[in-house]
Order: C-alpha cells, then sequence, then structure tokens
C-alpha cells in the first residue's frame, strides 16, 4: 500500500514537472535549442575577416539555426572568460578585446554577409542578411590585438531577435 502510495506521488510530481516544461519551452519556441555553435576551420592573418597583421589573433565558429527570419541584425557578440559567476547569462566576466575587434559573417559557400564592428557594438555592414536555415554560417572573430591569450575563454552569439538566447564556443 505504501509503494503504490509512493508511486503515485512520483508520477503526479512528474507529470507536473512535464508540464511546466512544456509551457516554458512554449513561451519561447525557436529558442536555444533552435541554434548551435561549433568549432570552426583555423584561420590566420590575412584570411577573409582576419586583418593581415602578424599575430593577429583570430578564431572561427560555425553559427546554425533552425529558426526561419533570423537576420544579422538580431545577433551580437561576447567574448568571456573566468571566474564563471559573471550575472550576465554568458557565464564568466568579459574580455575586452582591441579597438579594432570584429566578427566577420561568412555564408554557406564563403561569401561575406557581414560585418560586426565590436567597439560600435553594431553591424556595419549586411545586417539585414537572413541566416539560412539549418546551414553553417562561419563567424570570423579577430580579436582585434596581436598574440592575445583567449585559449580557454569563451565566444557567446547572443540572439537578441525574433527570439532571445545565447550559445557559446570555447576557444582552444
Amino acid at each position: 500500500m505504501v509503494i503504490v502510495g509512493v508511486c503515485v506521488a512520483l508520477t503526479v510530481v512528474l507529470s507536473a514537472v512535464l508540464v511546466a516544461l512544456a509551457s516554458v519551452t512554449s513561451l519561447q519556441p525557436g529558442g536555444p535549442a533552435a541554434w548551435a555553435l561549433a568549432p570552426g576551420p583555423e584561420v590566420g592573418p590575412g584570411s577573409l575577416g582576419c586583418r593581415d597583421r602578424a599575430g593577429e589573433t583570430c578564431f572561427a565558429v560555425l553559427f546554425t539555426s533552425s529558426v526561419a527570419g533570423v537576420r544579422l541584425a538580431g545577433l551580437r557578440f561576447t567574448v568571456v572568460g573566468p571566474p564563471w559567476n559573471n550575472p550576465t547569462g554568458t557565464g564568466g566576466t568579459p574580455v575586452p578585446l582591441g579597438t579594432s575587434a570584429s566578427v566577420t559573417a561568412l555564408g554557406p559557400t564563403g561569401e561575406l554577409a557581414g560585418v560586426w564592428n565590436w567597439s560600435q557594438s553594431a553591424w556595419v555592414q549586411g545586417g539585414s542578411w537572413e541566416v539560412p536555415v539549418d546551414e553553417n554560417v562561419t563567424l570570423v572573430l579577430d580579436a582585434g590585438l596581436a598574440n592575445a591569450q583567449l585559449a580557454g575563454d569563451y565566444f557567446f552569439t547572443i540572439m537578441a531577435t525574433p527570439n532571445y538566447g545565447s550559445v557559446g564556443a570555447y576557444l582552444p
């Protein structure tokens, strides 16, 4: 009798949790599970999106969205490092980059899609470009610094519109 009561109680609690999770998910259609970042190809000085200066520090990540209607103008970026207790929701302390830092977005075939100016926190080119659904867009982070030590930090892409969320990629 006690075992049956415990099983019924657990079933009721589990059902309530599942209903709560379903309602949270429905509040954020196309939320963070709808896009992803993965390590991208190596980029070096002189590559598209990386200045041709000795020791220039650049990284590439692949951004994929399964949500239609995402434009570059809806994306923002940050680089964070330890300690991993920053209340910004991106998990760490913002890492300062050079005044010439940028993120260059390259379309699925390698074409230039847009350029984000780090110091202006704005797309200076291509903000209206729509991210293709389920195709990789390469984001090249140029730290604007020679020989920057960003290994172990995280590069976050923050989606402000049409949905809110963020995904991060570890910088090797």
